[in-house]
């Protein structure tokens, strides 16, 4: 691997919507940014723009969900997800985005199969950079659950 980009914030801080405004002018990225559109969280496909709705209603929508406090996830966005950045991790893009890493994935659900693959031994000959988001509050959570260290990692500014 390249280099490990973090990009850090609290919840709902404009974490996305840099990312958003950084890809304008960039080639070779692929990954998954988690926009909210119309007051839901959505996921979408950086290559292909096809977006899926993450967050639903209630229950009684079909498939399986998540509840994570005041939300309910469709897994199945996730999973469609999770298959977005295993394919990418195959193409070895020039940067890989991760939009984001948060309780769920620190429980091993959510983007965790994934998020799992790009940090795993097996990948890290890859030279795809990778950008991270991961909320302020869990950051040292998540620098513990995969082994990182401040010297592993950079901080995302919309220069690189």
């Amino acid at each position: 691997m390249q280099s490990i980009f973090i990009l850090s914030g609290s919840v709902h801080s404009g974490k996305t919507t840099r990312l958003i405004k950084w890809l304008k002018d960039k080639n070779n990225v692929q990954g998954i940014i988690s926009p909210i559109i119309d007051g839901k969280r959505f996921l979408v496909n950086i290559s292909s723009a096809e977006k899926r709705k993450l967050e639903i209603d209630s229950f009684s929508s079909q498939g399986n969900v998540i509840k994570v406090g005041k939300y309910i996830f469709d897994k199945s966005v996730f999973e469609w997800a999770c298959k977005i950045i295993l394919d990418a991790i195959k193409t070895n893009p020039d940067w890989l985005i991760i939009d984001e890493a948060g309780p769920l994935e620190l429980q091993g659900e959510g983007l965790a199969k994934a998020v799992n693959k790009v940090f795993s031994e097996n990948v890290s000959h890859l030279k795809t950079n990778v950008i991270m988001v991961v909320r302020e509050s869990l950051l040292n959570d998540f620098l513990n659950h995969y082994n990182l260290t401040e010297k592993d990692i950079n901080y995302f500014n919309d220069s690189i």
